[in-house]
């Protein structure tokens, strides 16, 4: 028997070997841990065996570094098939000329021959990156030159500066490319028609409801008798039809006042027929008048022609500004490679007769460009088709996808699980139909861990065969499994982090932190047996080592505080990304003694210097040092200190009086190189294998001071330049690719993981459930293209078409279940691929959440709609768990970790004693150091609090304390004094609330209140009888302030507004006017430099006679002096916009009293608390 044949036998003969043998176009589903390396390998040596040499066989992966393991794996299997094989030693021969590479590469070689057509040099590199950054600046400056047009200075003024340029900067990362990215979503008579199409078909269904009650019996002055009425109307007109014009608008705006007023009308309650029928349709009707009245604002909007033309004209500019510079994305080569193929049919056929075989592998990361490029290489041969071959024009056999729809977790880089799935339909048309085979057993996970995978992931995902399932959700069929490993116990374990607000306990993140670097060392250090490779495919068991763990974040930002509890314990790591680059470790060092260099006086920097390597002085020696209060840098008489810490204090004194001499007068580069080399800081990180990862940071430092070196900076500008940056988790990825043999625990993102495999996985932070989900100003519908977000007519932000989008994308899934979305579907992959990525053992820590997750944005939320009974949905969830099934017998386990202490944390460290606790804990309880803040821009209420904080403090000094203004205080105490313990909810929650209730009520009048997304969560949060009792308090606030002469004198001012603005006057027409949460900022000159403040003040009206500033306060106290600055800033404030004489007033809504403020703003005392005089 030959080795060949040998291989043969190796294989799975019911999933794996009809794969490698099949002669068809073919998908191959290939599930986590089924082999598919393998198949792709032995498939590649029976095409040899079949009579196609490797040069003419094209094997295209995802990465570089996955199309250096194929091709070495092809080599090694071909050479060891060569011994006793001639067909296959002679190709061994030929396999230098092979073609095993990433199809980014292969599309560029594509795109080279044809980049003139595009205006593209074909010496074009390619730079995700630079492309990107370049687009940006292009996007300013599009915005800039445009901003006084009036559609732009409305979508401006409607959005933001910023939130307007990201959203120009997301368009052009779209899947087809800048090159390639105009189609007909840029059509106005398309989306007309559209928008035609869905309004008349709800129409259509809502008169069909309508009519079938019109006849019942109603009882007079009820519900139902309002709802007849308005069925009546509504039935007596037809729904407005396409004729231009301002007529028709006209026409589609009372459709849509029609709509919106029967939507709004409550469902009958009385017993009438007529009454529980319009009780039972409501939830069908509501919605579906809803998106009519939508589908009439979008098509009377007459700005939607210009909104397309802002789109399609910044794309076809950017998209020469990025031909010009010759520096491109991914998705524009291959949208060139693709489009070269399509012109040029003599390039196309030369390629298409170069290759008999195309195998492509993870093809789920890929999307629709790189499936037309490759049906255009695998075209029968004589022919060409002027545009992209269908499935049918296919030679037979040419093309063999390999991919897993559960594993497409790269839709930031464009991939689109919707092409690979649908894939192996569109391939049944081609020539000999096509080959479905499904490698679903995984062969490296534990049977127990695989259970649970199909527990979890058949309640997570849609069955292959649910039809109410989106085309972008992936479909789970349960995997098989593979022998169990002797010897090895598989786990599966949830981690429930405990809070406790006490100040005596670290947070969260710190609890997780140190009970994941307690598991790793319980692990490795009582040698558990966990799965490892063995010998012709085998498991074995073996102990447990550093190396066969991974830690895989779904998001950096904990990652730091779990290197550091590593580090403390010893534990070797290696990590991909350097999360915690601005929060400690050499950057923090570095800047803590750049910074002191430069701002001697600086108390916080000389402590982080004492205390790190610098000095490396012992707690008692920082204490004793920091206890000498009004010190300079390095003052300190030494005499005091032991002879170790003396010695270090004086080497430190050395470093930092070397670093103020060299400073200016070198490179920044070189003080950096020099603090690093020559001060003793590599020497620390070296002297310990725990800091090893620290050794690529000092990279990242030079590197930064290199390009300030560039800037022609100082260091107080490259201090300055890193002050923003500190403290802040910043992801940065290092250069290279994860290893699985890299040493130590690996630290690694969820989506670096695909594709590795590891003996023991823990999953920090479940409960994160990743980006917020911020609608960008332009979405790109599928139903209509283009959509802007602008000012409706009263000012107020709206998208029609998105929101329209929604709309019938929810009435699609039907039921009140919010609709599914691409990335919530890419979460339910990503924890998928996370899970998976596990052999033996599988942990995930996470804490209750405050809101319940009941989309399953996070993992945590997918893992308790597969299992209910394992913990509360969310934090002091008042209702009982789910009983777990008595018929349960998987291996899921629960444990709960108290709140770390702070003692217990100090204890984790070397050196402390108890005295050095009590002192740190006694010298934290004092008043804190001024530390320099050189900040130019501040809100008005930092300002008018940092006034106030002034004032008080010079009162106490000289015995003169201001008395409140008298005031009657409510019998009952405020909300703010009936907190719960440990509640979340502040006094200024509880303003927010009140200003939100006021505002609404004045402008959608009559409507029921709904607090903001953010108030919501809070809201929720609460437990039901505290959030039902801020609700109350809430609403009898407002219903008092509009039954006050201040209240109805602001209805009566909205009112003749809304009168005005009907008429399309605008505010300096002399005209009333009204605006709610109006923003601006305030330009201070001072002495030594400028500050900038900015508010937003809660009610602005006037007429031509003047303006009056209105501000709501919820204090329990009313102290007038405490928003004088605020007030008079206001009103001085809106006189200079409105050009009219302003008055300013603050009402305290618990006291139903108010404060008119007519002194000048402090500006004086403004600059000596913030500006001129460094405070902190």
């Amino acid at each position: 028997m030959s080795n060949w044949d040998d291989l043969i036998k190796s294989l799975d003969h019911e999933r794996q070997l009809p794969a490698v043998l099949e002669t068809r176009n073919a998908v191959v589903a290939a599930g986590a841990g089924s082999g598919k390396t393998r198949v792709l390998s032995v498939r590649y040596l029976q095409l040899i065996k079949r009579g196609i040499s490797p040069e003419r066989i094209l094997c295209l992966t995802f990465t570089n570094k996955a199309a250096a393991e194929m091709k070495e794996r092809i080599r090694l299997m071909l050479s060891d098939c060569a011994r006793d094989d001639e067909d296959f030693a002679r190709a061994l021969l030929s396999f230098p000329a092979s073609r095993v590479s990433t199809l980014d590469s292969f599309c560029s070689e594509l795109a080279r021959n044809g980049s003139a057509h595009w205006g593209v040099a074909p010496d074009f590199s390619i730079d995700e990156l630079a492309a990107g950054e370049a687009t940006r600046d292009f996007a300013l400056r599009y915005l800039l030159s445009r901003k006084d047009d009036g559609l732009v200075a409305a979508f401006l003024a409607a959005n933001g500066f910023e939130p307007a340029l990201d959203a120009l900067c997301e368009l052009a990362q779209g899947r087809g490319g800048l090159l390639g990215a105009m189609d007909d979503a840029s059509s106005l008579p398309l989306q007309d028609g559209v928008l035609q199409r869905e309004l008349k078909a709800l129409h259509a269904d809502i008169v069909a409801l309508l009519r079938a009650g019109q006849s019942m019996e109603a009882k007079e002055k009820t519900g139902s008798m309002l709802w007849l009425a308005a069925a009546e109307e509504y039935l007596a007109h037809e729904v407005p039809a396409a004729s231009g014009g301002p007529e028709s608008a006209d026409a589609y705006r009372a459709w849509a006042d029609r709509c919106g007023r029967m939507a709004a009308l409550r469902k009958p309650t009385d017993k009438s027929d007529a009454g529980l029928y319009f009780n039972g349709v409501a939830d069908e009707l509501k919605p579906r008048l809803q998106a009519s009245a939508l589908a009439c604002m979008a098509l009377a909007d007459g700005r939607r022609a210009e909104s397309l033309a802002f789109v399609r004209d910044f794309f076809v500019e950017a998209a020469a500004d990025r031909a010009a510079s010759g520096v491109l994305g991914f998705s524009d080569v291959a949208a060139m490679a693709r489009g070269t193929l399509i012109r040029d049919k003599e390039l196309r056929d030369w390629y298409k007769k170069r290759y008999d075989a195309i195998m492509i592998d993870e093809f789920q990361d890929n999307n629709a460009l790189q499936k037309d490029l490759l049906y255009l290489l695998a075209e029968r041969i004589n022919e060409a088709c002027d545009g992209v071959p269908p499935a049918s024009a296919l030679r037979q056999g040419a093309l063999f996808f390999v991919g897993d729809e559960k594993q497409s977790i790269y839709a930031f880089r464009q991939a689109d699980v919707r092409v690979f799935r649908g894939l192996a339909e569109e391939l049944s048309q081609a020539e000999g139909s096509s080959g479905g085979h499904s490698l679903s057993t995984n062969w490296r996970s534990e049977p127990a861990l695989i259970d649970f995978f199909n527990d979890a992931f058949s309640r997570i995902l849609p069955a292959p065969g649910d039809r109410g399932a989106k085309d972008y959700e992936a479909r789970f069929d349960a995997l098989g499994s593979g022998p169990a490993t002797v010897g090895v116990r598989a786990q599966l374990r949830y981690i429930e982090l405990e809070r406790n607000r006490d100040p005596g306990y670290m947070n969260a993140d710190e609890t997780q932190a140190a009970r994941i670097a307690s598991l790793i060392k319980e692990l490795v250090d009582d040698k558990l047996p966990i799965s490892a490779k063995g010998p012709g495919g085998t498991k074995l068991a073996r102990p447990c080592s550093y190396d066969d763990i991974a830690v895989l974040f779904r998001s950096t930002a904990s990652q730091n505080v779990v290197e550091r509890h590593l580090r403390i314990r010893g534990i070797p790591y290696t990590a991909t990304t350097t999360a915690g680059l601005y929060v400690e470790s050499i950057v923090g060092d570095l800047y803590a003694m750049l910074r002191l260099a430069a701002y001697p006086d600086d108390r916080h920097a000389y402590a982080v210097v004492l205390r790190g390597p610098f000095a490396r002085l012992s707690d008692d020696a920082v204490l004793s040092i920091l206890e000498e209060e009004g010190a300079d840098a390095f003052a300190f008489d030494g005499a005091a200190l032991s002879a170790d810490d003396k010695a270090r204090y004086e080497e430190a004194r050395i470093s930092w009086e070397g670093l103020r001499a060299r400073a200016d007068r070198e490179a920044l580069q070189r003080l950096v190189a020099w603090l690093w080399y020559e001060r003793g800081l590599r020497w620390n990180v070296l002297r310990s294998p725990a800091n090893a990862a620290y050794l690529e940071h000092f990279d990242y430092a030079w590197a930064m001071a290199a390009q300030a070196d560039a800037r022609g900076e100082r260091l107080c500008d490259f201090v300055a330049g890193l002050e923003s940056y500190m403290n802040r988790v910043q992801k940065l990825d290092l250069p290279g690719v994860p290893r699985e043999s890299a040493r130590g625990v690996a630290i690694m993102t969820v989506h670096a993981s695909k594709g590795l495999e590891f003996p023991v996985v823990i999953l920090p932070s479940v409960e994160n459930p990743g980006r917020n989900d911020t609608a960008s100003p332009i979405q790109r519908c599928k139903r209509f293209g283009f959509s802007l977000r602008l000012p409706d007519g009263h000012g107020d932000p709206t998208a029609p078409l998105a929101e329209l989008e929604k709309a019938l994308d929810k009435l699609e899934k039907g039921g009140g279940e919010r609709p599914m979305d691409e990335r919530l579907a890419e979460n339910a992959r990503l924890f998928y691929v996370a899970c998976t990525r596990a052999i033996s053992r599988l942990y995930l820590l996470g804490k209750a959440p405050h809101i319940t997750d009941a989309e399953g944005k996070s993992f945590r939320g997918m893992l308790l709609k597969a299992f209910p009974w394992l913990a509360a949905q969310k934090e002091d969830d008042e209702k009982p768990l789910p009983e777990r099934p008595a018929d349960y017998r998987g291996i899921l386990e629960k444990e709960s970790v108290p709140a770390l202490s702070k003692q217990s944390y100090v204890a984790l460290g070397q050196g402390s004693t108890i005295d050095a606790w009590s002192r740190a804990e006694s010298l934290s309880l004092a008043p804190p150091a001024v530390t320099p803040v050189r900040k130019a821009r501040w809100s008005v209420s930092q300002a008018s609090a940092a006034l106030w904080q002034a004032r008080l403090s010079r009162d106490e000094q000289s015995g003169s304390r201001s008395q409140p203004v008298p005031a009657v205080l409510p019998s009952e105490p405020g909300l703010s004094e009936r907190e719960a313990a440990g509640s979340d909810w502040t006094e200024s929650d509880f303003g927010t609330l009140c200003h939100e209730r006021v505002e609404k009520a004045i402008a959608a009048e009559g409507q029921d209140f709904e607090p903001s997304p953010a108030l919501a969560r809070k809201l929720e949060a609460l437990p039901a009888a505290q959030r039902d009792a801020a609700l109350a308090e809430a609403a009898a606030l407002t219903v008092s302030f509009f039954d006050s002469d201040r209240g109805i004198q602001v209805r009566g001012a909205y009112s003749a507004a809304m009168q005005a603005h009907a008429s399309g006057a605008g505010r300096h027409t002399g005209k009333p006017f009204f605006f709610i949460e109006y923003p601006f900022v305030f330009h201070s000159p001072g002495a030594r430099r400028p500050l900038f403040l900015s508010g937003a003040m809660d009610l602005v009206y006037g007429d031509a006679h003047g303006v009056t500033v209105l501000d709501f306060k919820t204090d329990q106290r009313m102290e007038a002096a405490h928003h004088a600055f605020q007030l008079s800033l206001y009103r001085d404030a809106a006189s200079d916009i409105f050009g009219l004489p302003a008055r300013a007033f603050v009402y305290y809504l618990r006291h139903g009293q108010e404060h008119e403020y007519l002194e000048a703003p402090d500006e004086g005392g403004l600059h000596a608390a913030l500006g001129n005089k460094e405070t902190s």
